[in-house]
């Protein structure tokens, strides 16, 4: 597992190192932004799941409701 993090991260590299040099940005730079954008994703996706998840709870309570009426 650990070989595989590897390689990926050899293959962000070399990707942001090419995005660095066709957009004549320090890679430093690009690779800051490439980390900070990598965080707001997982903010969304962290978000997401807990709106989904609330809406799956009232949705079980509504049903759950539905079936003691009946």
């Amino acid at each position: 597992m650990a070989n595989e993090a590897n390689s990926e991260l050899r293959y962000l590299a070399l990707e942001l190192t090419k995005m660095s040099k066709k957009n004549k940005i320090p890679f430093e730079k690009i690779a800051k932004e490439y980390v900070q954008n990598v965080f707001k994703l997982e903010k969304i996706i962290i978000e997401s799941s807990k709106r989904f998840e609330k809406k799956k709870i009232q949705q079980l309570n509504k049903n759950k409701s539905k079936n003691q009426l009946d």
